[in-house]
């Protein structure tokens, strides 16, 4: 019942972070686009870190792929 620039648990932003990668990562299998452009207030304000949900992403984008 908050607005997001109010939400300063880092566990939330952590998770939410997780969750948006498995949806990019679910829009990437079926579609296979060449980008994927963010948007919107969280994005821009930074509330959503972007940089972890790069990892997220890369880690399970990749977890059935042998690591060299």
């Amino acid at each position: 019942g908050k607005e997001p620039q109010d939400i300063t648990d880092e566990d939330v932003w952590e998770e939410s972070a997780r969750y948006l990668a498995y949806g990019l990562r679910n829009i990437t299998v079926m579609w296979s686009p060449e980008c994927i452009i963010l948007g919107g207030g969280l994005i821009i304000s930074g509330a959503l870190n972007i940089e972890r949900v790069r990892e997220y992403f890369s880690q399970i984008m990749y977890a059935d792929k042998k690591q060299p």
